[in-house]
């Protein structure tokens, strides 16, 4: 679930979140990639674009598949040519 809007992430909210999620996107990203170091900045990406919007979360989605939302979105637009 996404962290209540009223509540703050706390930084140790966010090392937690970063150890748990950071392979399992690292992982899709190497895979859209086929490029460590591409897939590496993604994910650098996706968690800079998740720290910006995390007051868009909506209530009863999965952080995780928020997160992935973002790192797919992110990869489309570099694949169009947008980022």
């Amino acid at each position: 679930m996404c962290p209540p809007r009223w509540q703050p992430a706390a930084p140790s909210g966010a090392k937690n979140t970063d150890k748990f999620t950071k392979p399992r996107l690292y992982a899709v990203a190497y895979g859209l990639c086929a490029n460590a170091a591409d897939a590496e900045d993604l994910v650098f990406r996706t968690f800079e674009r998740v720290l910006e919007q995390i007051g868009t979360c909506r209530d009863g989605v999965a952080f995780y598949a928020w997160m992935h939302t973002i790192l797919l979105n992110l990869w489309r637009n570099s694949v169009r040519g947008k980022t």
